[in-house]
């Protein structure tokens, strides 16, 4: 990968009308994309919108039955987003058939393994296992449905690394804070620096707050890039 790849997502969450475009021309050239989620609801065209500013990273976190899951990735694909996102925990029948709803595009598949603010306890109430066990068993049904990557808290990629047949999947993770961001109110449990996290593996970051909610967003992202590039030449 190349050592000026900006691989930084910005999460454009809670952001609709001017607001959401302002920002993302503000942007566009000093991030790699944009993470688009409940902006698809108010209107699923945003994506050609935002693709000449970027690469766009649409997570409707599909979870259902097959036919439904391939219906959503045929439709949302024709939009050309870089990515799409589907739950892991649907199986890898489902996970199939959303690869089966992008075929013939460039559209890619990123499945999700566990939301990154469940911890131990709640992993175990839902999953029936701890998060580590349940992360490493849905990212091994991502490799073998063939889906192109996953999404994956930071400090999971060590341990995920250990396992030679997920080494080919791209690893997007969210729960980045830069180290000069400080929110008392931060609802993420599981972050990490952007330049610990590429170290580790990371080949996208997402981010929200720390840049769209910065004073200067374009400052703080050139900020958290200076971060990934400094990391890079350790």
């Amino acid at each position: 990968m190349k050592e000026d790849f900006n691989p930084i997502f910005v999460a454009m969450d809670g952001m609709a009308g001017e607001r959401i475009m302002e920002l993302r021309n503000e942007l566009a050239g000093h991030v790699g994309g944009f993470k688009l989620n409940d902006a698809l609801d108010n209107d699923p065209s945003i994506i050609k919108s935002f693709s000449e500013f970027g690469l766009v990273f649409a997570d409707p976190k599909l979870l259902d039955i097959e036919k439904t899951v391939r219906n959503r990735a045929r439709v949302i694909s024709a939009r050309k987003p870089g990515f799409i996102t589907v739950h892991a925990s649907g199986g890898i029948p489902m996970m199939k058939a959303a690869l089966e709803g992008v075929e013939g595009t460039d559209t890619k598949i990123l499945a999700v393994t566990v939301l990154t603010n469940l911890n131990d306890e709640q992993c175990v109430g839902i999953y029936g296992d701890e998060r580590d066990a349940i992360v490493t068993k849905f990212a091994g049904w991502a490799s073998e449905a063939g889906v192109h990557g996953i999404v994956c808290s930071a400090h999971e990629l060590e341990m995920l690394s250990e396992y030679d047949h997920l080494k080919d999947l791209i690893k997007v993770v969210p729960g980045i804070r830069p180290k000069w961001f400080q929110d008392a109110s931060d609802d993420q449990k599981m972050v990490m620096t952007p330049a610990e996290a590429i170290k580790l593996g990371a080949n996208y970051l997402v981010i929200g707050r720390p840049i769209t909610d910065a004073k200067n967003p374009v400052k703080a992202a050139d900020d958290t890039f200076e971060e990934i590039q400094t990391a890079r030449l350790a």
